[in-house]
């Protein structure tokens, strides 16, 4: 079955910047496919007018006048617009609204605080695999908190005015002075009374105090979504942007927003500090993926294999292979001890990687290992985290190469079993791969079994003329990596 596709704009009018994204819908995976945003300050000075800042609101309408012409020319139709905490508490929000929706020639719905964590909280949630914890969205102005898994149902929703913009009267203050006026604004907080077990950082502030993170610790897989940091992390990172406060040398790792970091840096210690957080995953989903998510509603399929599909733009030949190989390895694994947390997250990772097995068929064979393993690491793909990633590319490597060796700078990511697991299975889908001809209907005559210390490759003797000699020799390979003695058996 064809996964239906379609594709929807977000415009998103915060307190910093206003942005469009254009998303491809694919089932249920979301992939955006043009984002661009401007960083028009709408909420520079608000703290002290309690009006819009008169150049953003220029910078804005322009901004949306653009962003409708684009719409037009790209024949998206389904648009949906939110505006949050500038436009929401600016006395003339309102009015500003009206004239947003005509500029860019949509409905435009002005989220209260809470629904603005509810609708981020549903992004998050369709960016990772069974989450739980707390999301905390840091915009221009504001801080949003919302539970997610258990913890929805522990707190309502909250919102704390404690963006960079509400906290620019502070910007020059010692680290002290900012430090204890943060811990007064989370102290009416009923997530930080309860605890947080996982903080989902939301947001462009607190994206590149990751990027931050990630280069004083010189980590390996620069993919902000899924990076999770300690809380020995935070405390150093933020250290270190106190360090550099007042100076633009981290303005290359994070960008028009090193300026702010001093602040933004400040919240998101001490909100880990006194909530007790054991760990921050870093979200890259948020509002607007909340928005999709509201628009294309509750479903079947899982993000992850929806997905592999349209990341690779499998046929439906293709697909139908993936699932065969599926089927073909799945008998290997199941009753073995998960080698990534538990069956159900292997289990999605090995479906994950028999859709991708022919991703770089396309290129040169001698490239092909290389191009699985980085396609499969940078992938746009959501619902897995970094050690996921780097199984996944390490089991499509191993599919192109026997003799693929797993980076030792990346050694961090999986443990040495992770990586044998991963070889494994790529040794599988490499047999599957070479028996088959890639061909669903090939490999549908086969079958594996492990018996009594073997890997027995069953065939009906009517199709013993698909043995070949490189196919046995494949045989021996995938039952080494397991450690099993080949056998074939023609019934």
């Amino acid at each position: 079955m064809q996964l239906s596709q379609r594709r929807i704009g977000v415009i998103d009018i915060g307190s910093n910047s206003v942005r469009l994204v254009i998303f491809s819908i694919s089932g249920r995976a979301v992939f955006p496919v043009f984002n661009e945003k401007v960083m028009a300050g709408l909420g520079q000075g608000l703290g002290e007018t309690g009006r819009l800042s008169p150049s953003g609101r220029l910078l804005a309408l322009a901004a949306l006048a653009r962003f409708r012409a684009i719409l037009q020319a790209l024949d998206v139709t389904e648009v949906r617009a939110v505006a949050t905490a500038a436009v929401r508490v600016a006395e003339d929000g309102a009015e500003f609204a009206k004239e947003a929706a005509e500029a860019a020639s949509v409905d435009l719905a002005i989220l209260s605080g809470i629904d603005e964590g509810r609708v981020s909280a549903e992004g998050v949630a369709t960016g990772f695999f069974d989450p739980d914890g707390v999301i905390g969205d840091l915009g221009g102005s504001s801080l949003e908190l919302f539970g997610l898994g258990e913890m929805a149902h522990r707190q309502p929703g909250e919102t704390h005015m404690l963006g960079p913009l509400a906290l620019a009267d502070l910007s020059e203050a010692p680290e002290k002075r900012i430090r204890a006026h943060v811990r007064e604004v989370l102290s009416a907080s009923g997530h930080v009374q309860t605890g947080i077990s996982t903080l989902y950082a939301v947001g462009g502030a607190w994206r590149g105090f990751a990027k931050v993170t990630m280069d004083a610790t010189n980590y390996p897989l620069r993919v902000l979504h899924g990076y999770a940091m300690s809380p020995g992390q935070v405390k150093r990172t933020t250290a270190l942007i106190q360090d550099k406060r007042g100076t633009s040398d981290l303005s290359s790792i994070a960008g028009r927003r090193h300026a702010q970091l001093h602040l933004t840096s400040i919240v998101l210690d001490e909100l880990v500090r006194v909530s007790k957080a054991e760990r921050v995953l870093v979200s890259s989903y948020g509002l607007r993926e909340g928005v999709i998510a509201g628009v294309i509603g509750e479903g079947g399929g899982d993000p992850l294999i929806d997905g592999a599909v349209a990341f690779a733009s499998l046929t439906r030949s293709q697909k139908a292979f993936g699932e065969a190989l599926m089927a073909f390895t799945r008998p290997v694994f199941e009753g073995r001890e998960a080698m990534m947390g538990d069956w159900a997250r292997e289990s999605r990772l090995h479906h994950a990687a028999c859709l991708l097995a022919d991703v770089a068929g396309k290129y040169h064979p001698d490239h092909r290992h290389e191009m699985a393993f980085e396609q499969a690491l940078y992938s746009p793909m959501s619902t897995f985290d970094h050690s996921d990633r780097a199984f996944l590319a390490a089991s499509l490597a191993w599919r192109y190469k026997r003799s693929f060796s797993y980076p030792k700078s990346m050694s961090s990511l999986l443990s040495n079993k992770q990586q044998n697991r991963a070889r494994q299975l790529g040794q599988v889908m490499r047999l599957g791969a070479v028996f088959s001809g890639r061909s669903a209907d090939i490999l549908d005559f086969a079958q594996l079994e492990v018996l009594g210390g073997r890997l027995v490759f069953r065939l009906d003797r009517d199709n013993a003329p698909l043995l070949s000699e490189i196919v046995e020799r494949r045989l021996n390979h995938a039952s080494d990596a397991l450690g099993l003695k080949p056998m074939v058996s023609l019934t």
